[in-house]
């Protein structure tokens, strides 16, 4: 933008036919106008401004607006005078101009002054983008140096160096990038630093300047080895007023550094330096973005169910780029609690004849276990705890060693430990990192062991529980002898009848074959009722698989069908013949329709007589099978508490057919439940409709 101080109104028309690009102008009649106007709004003029004023006859104008030029919040803006003599240009220089226009104004010139004043911003911008091209696709600030050779070309330097401050110690720089280093500051890139430490200290308060520093201020400085390169400028790098890194351009003769130049060197050094800040927070988040993916795959790791060790040495192998570090290893306490056992180890082996154990309390790694406190030290060596019997590793003679609890529950359960033998400590962001990893690493040996303690469980509870069943499954048969007998008895007597019929027929074939067919048909019913009592006694080894409810339910009427005549019930049943197939463990669901069958069924012969209904019908997501009777001619309370359970009654408390009955139900995702409408009381079982993909 160009602040216009003039009273002229021809100006603003002049100047747009004379710029090549449309740039927008701010009109004042005079500079207290102007003055007001940006005192006044929260609009202020940037530093990419520049004032243009109209000092024809009035030179003293130029004065007048140093208040107007502080307007920028970094540095002055540019102020230009318009003059229509040129004996005047010494007196608009000493009131402050930074340079002039002579009218009447050429275009041409117009265009070639106020062009290079507009985009002082960006000088050098140009130069940049082949270093911003790099970075953008991914290169390191370590890798710059065609960016630096492209910057010493375009400022007409011999050489050029960049340096940026190291991650570990931010007061120290190191090279990140060069053109032409001579030998002296590739052994030292720090020496012109060191020999303006005070200078530079200033650019993290108050940018004032680039520094030019001659070779008579290098103490005992070869000039062989500078490459008879005399003169240095050095030009801060900043973003948001903080030191991010110092460019140096070396030059064989002197250069001359205007003040608009500096204007523009500071304000490249700022772009450079934001481009740089931009690209460091842009590696942190590179950096945390495969943390945090490596932490993902930790947790996956620790989901998996494979064994402990496997499941540890996964983990190490997973966290120990994070930390760039050597070695890891896991070291968990002993079941009395007095040693450490290596149970995971991704590094060199211990030297020690005790590869595998050392006691608790001895070493660098027992007393992070003794204490439950992590340890960061630089040199493990150094450290008064080192115990060379423990702690030495084969073929290192230093190492940095960072070391923190495993604890699950605040109850310490070992040491996850790291080592480098490169000499590089680890950092609080490091130990910080760790312990989210001993964390997770923890939790996995606690769920293993819970785990282990479940399964023997499981496999107790497992086989206590085939041993109940198969109580229930006696008490059931013991049930239906009674019934069994006189199923048998009959169609027995009816053999033996048909048999000495056909004795007496033998001479005649027809009746003969008639008597036989009828001996045959007689033992399959006794053959069936005895296979569905076998069954119901010990039932064959089955896994869930694709059945079908209904016959399931035809089954255990067929084995209740005597037990509910004999208590005078009739059995009523109502099949939806559409009926999906569904994934069940057969005799265990025809177990519990038994049970319902005798047990609804004996309440229902305790009133003298009465009918039992079995329906089944296909739902949306389910198949619900009701068992059902008329509400007039029951006792309902003995009815309900068949199968009902009270409120906080535990499963451990009702009668094992009951407890037997939920938990098949539960096994297979499904309902039981009560409901009384109208004259008719009901207990519905529901089960999922699944398929073997299910």
């Amino acid at each position: 933008m160009i602040i216009l101080i003039t009273d002229q109104t021809v100006f603003p028309d002049t100047l747009a036919s004379a710029l090549p690009t449309p740039v927008p102008v701010i009109h004042f009649k005079s500079v207290i106008e102007a003055n007001a106007h940006f005192d006044s709004t929260s609009h202020k003029p940037t530093h990419h401004d520049l004032i243009l004023v109209d000092a024809r006859g009035n030179t003293a104008v130029v004065a007048d607006c140093r208040h107007l030029c502080q307007q920028a919040p970094s540095h002055p803006l540019p102020l230009i005078a318009i003059i229509d003599r040129p004996t005047d240009r010494d007196v608009v220089f000493e009131a402050g101009a930074d340079d002039y226009l002579l009218w009447p104004l050429i275009p041409a010139e117009v265009q070639t002054r106020l062009a290079n004043y507009l985009n002082y911003a960006l000088y050098g911008f140009d130069s940049l983008l082949k270093t911003i091209h790099q970075m953008n696709s991914g290169a390191s600030p370590h890798t710059l140096n065609r960016g630096v050779k492209t910057l010493a070309e375009t400022f007409s330097a011999a050489a050029a160096w960049l340096l940026l401050p190291q991650s570990t110690n931010p007061v120290e720089f190191e090279l990140a990038g060069q053109f032409n280093l001579p030998p002296l500051f590739r052994r030292n890139p720090q020496l012109l630093i060191e020999a303006r430490q005070g200078q530079l200290t200033s650019f993290n308060s108050v940018i004032n300047a680039p520094l030019i520093i001659d070779s008579t201020d290098l103490a005992k400085a070869d000039p062989m080895e500078m490459n008879g390169l005399n003169h240095y400028l050095i030009l801060p790098l900043t973003s948001d007023q903080k030191l991010i890194g110092v460019l140096t351009l070396a030059y064989h003769s002197r250069p001359v550094v205007s003040m608009v130049e500096q204007k523009k060197l500071l304000i490249l050094g700022q772009n450079i330096g934001t481009l740089l800040d931009m690209f460091h927070h842009q590696e942190e988040s590179q950096i945390h973005a495969m943390q945090n993916a490596l932490l993902v795959l930790i947790t996956r790791v620790v989901d998996e169910q494979s064994d402990l060790n496997t499941t540890l040495s996964s983990t190490l192998e997973l966290a120990t780029p994070l930390f760039n570090a050597s070695g890891s290893h896991i070291w968990l306490l002993t079941g009395d609690k007095q040693g450490l056992e290596l149970t995971a180890s991704l590094s060199r082996r211990f030297s020690t004849n005790t590869v595998n154990y050392r006691p608790k309390e001895r070493g660098l790694v027992g007393w992070v276990a003794e204490h439950s406190r992590p340890l960061l030290i630089p040199v493990a060596v150094d450290d008064p705890r080192f115990d060379p019997a423990v702690d030495k590793i084969d073929g290192v003679g230093q190492y940095a060693l960072l070391a923190v609890p495993l604890n699950h529950r605040a109850k310490p359960i070992g040491v996850m430990a790291l080592h480098n033998e490169r000499k590089i400590p680890f950092t609080e962001q490091d130990r910080i990192l760790l312990e989210g990893v001993a964390a997770l690493t923890a939790s996995v040996i606690a769920n293993r062991q819970l785990w282990q303690e479940l399964r023997n469980y499981m496999d107790e509870r497992e086989r206590l529980y085939n041993q109940m069943t198969q109580s229930e499954r006696l008490v059931t048969v013991g049930r239906l002898t009674a019934s069994l007998s006189h199923e048998i008895n009959n169609p027995m007597q009816a053999i033996q009848g048909a048999l000495n019929l056909a004795l007496e027929e033998l001479d005649r074939p027809a009746e003969l074959t008639n008597y036989i067919q009828m001996s045959l048909n007689e033992s399959k019913h006794v053959v069936q009722l005895v296979s569905r009592m076998r069954q119901l006694y010990r039932p064959q080894s089955e896994k869930p698989r694709l059945l079908n409810i209904n016959a399931l339910i035809q089954d255990a009427a067929a084995i209740g069908q005597q037990e509910l005549k004999r208590k005078k019930v009739d059995l009523v049943i109502d099949l939806d013949p559409r009926l999906p197939l569904t994934v069940i463990t057969g005799h265990q669901l025809q177990l519990v329709f038994v049970n319902l069958i005798l047990n609804l069924g004996e309440v229902i012969g305790m009133s003298g007589q009465g009918v039992l209904r079995l329906r089944s019908r296909a739902l949306p997501e389910v198949i619900q099978i009701a068992f059902c009777s008329e509400a007039a001619t029951l006792d309902i309370d003995r009815w309900i508490k068949t199968l009902q359970l009270e409120p906080k009654q535990k499963m451990a408390e009702v009668n094992f057919s009951t407890s037997m009955s939920y938990e098949i139900i539960a096994a297979h995702h499904g309902a039981i439940y009560f409901k009384q409408h109208d004259q008719e009381v009901s207990w519905y079982i529901e089960i999922p409709i699944l398929t073997p993909e299910d």
